[in-house]
């Protein structure tokens, strides 16, 4: 007991000097023959924010992500250095939730090889969870799911080829398969198997959600199959409500109101009807503003063209033209507008610049 506390107190003296690599290396000492304990764990924690060498903090992860992954991975987050995310989940390998939790944090970077293999992860996740099918695990399955449909849709450099090889030949990844053939395409024919090949409603909506903005007619195809589903199965109406609610911009909103029966309450409408006259007014405005500008463009360009078919030159026997410098004479001239210089046309084939002001004719 004695000897613990004094290697406490040493390590605690250490962090208090500042002496980082020494207080670190102690701790692994310790949790290498089995000394290493909560109180010392926390102590570790509590100066991982003062870590300023990316090689102590590596060097600390694997002891400390043994005694306790997700403390660990929580306290990454506040860590003022920079640090290769790339280099940290080598470490998570054996920490699979702690693992996907740090990617998922990792997201906004944009990085190939991680969005890829948080997806693989995913798709490991789900394949082991569906083995067992407890009411805990369905959760899980159906979480892990929506986040790599998700992933699928925002991870712009995440390796398809690679996520497609990892799902191959399974039919409990039939419907993502499908999502990430089609999220390059905005294809009809992918929302349309999702529909009625699979039914799958909550996939379908989400190719719409994030598809819309690449192909109007997916939000069209998507609520006239809805309707035609409603008039069998009432509670479709909820779930068409809600994604009329949740779609941004469809584009048509006109036509997508005439397509509901005569029969349906407007305050179930009252929601998407706004929303869809403050899209119209605001198209119109855009129209107003486009429309005023183009006719100030043209009344100047009018003016100009005036301008210029108003100038008036005077030609004597001594003038001269501007390229060549030799007479006039009868020749056919041009007149540089914005200088009123003259010179022979075939003189001003071999230069469109006016040669006083060096702009174009």
């Amino acid at each position: 007991m004695r000897a613990r506390n004094c290697l406490r107190f040493y390590v605690s003296v250490a962090f208090e000097c500042d002496n980082m690599e020494d207080a670190f290396e102690t701790c692994h000492e310790l949790s290498d023959i089995g000394r290493f304990d909560a109180d010392l764990h926390q102590l570790c924690l509590r100066n991982f924010t003062r870590i300023m060498d990316v090689k102590i903090l590596l060097h600390s992860l694997e002891f400390l992500l043994r005694f306790d992954a997700a403390s660990t991975v929580r306290s990454l987050e506040s860590v003022p250095i920079q640090v290769d995310p790339r280099e940290i989940v080598k470490y998570l390998e054996p920490y699979r939730d702690e693992h996907i939790i740090y990617l998922q944090r990792m997201r906004p970077l944009q990085i190939a090889e991680l969005d890829t293999k948080l997806a693989i992860l995913y798709i490991e996740e789900i394949s082991r969870l569906l083995l067992n099918e407890g009411n805990d695990n369905i959760q899980k399955i159906k979480q892990y799911r929506t986040s790599l449909r998700h992933l699928f849709f925002e991870s712009h450099y995440m390796e398809k080829v690679k996520v497609a090889e990892k799902m191959k030949g399974s039919p409990a990844f039939a419907v993502e398969t499908i999502i990430l053939k089609g999220k390059d395409s905005a294809s009809e024919e992918c929302l349309e198997t999702l529909l009625n090949e699979y039914r799958e409603f909550d996939a379908a909506e989400l190719y719409c959600f994030y598809m819309n903005a690449h192909n109007k007619r997916l939000f069209r195809i998507l609520l006239k199959s809805y309707l035609k589903i409603v008039a069998t199965q009432p509670e479709f109406k909820s779930r068409i409500v809600n994604m009329l609610q949740s779609m941004n911009e469809p584009g048509d909103e006109l036509e997508i109101i005439a397509e509901f029966p005569d029969d349906w309450p407007l305050q179930t409408l009252s929601s998407f009807a706004s929303k869809a006259l403050s899209a119209y007014d605001y198209r119109l405005h855009c129209d107003k503003l486009r429309t005023a500008a183009l006719s100030v463009a043209l009344r100047h360009l009018t003016s100009e063209l005036r301008e210029g078919a108003s100038t008036k030159v005077s030609i004597d026997d001594h003038t001269r033209c501007a390229v060549c410098g030799n007479l006039i004479g009868n020749e056919e001239v041009a007149v540089y507008p914005h200088s009123n210089t003259l010179a022979h046309r075939s003189c001003t084939n071999c230069s469109h610049l006016c040669p006083e002001m060096d702009t174009a004719g």
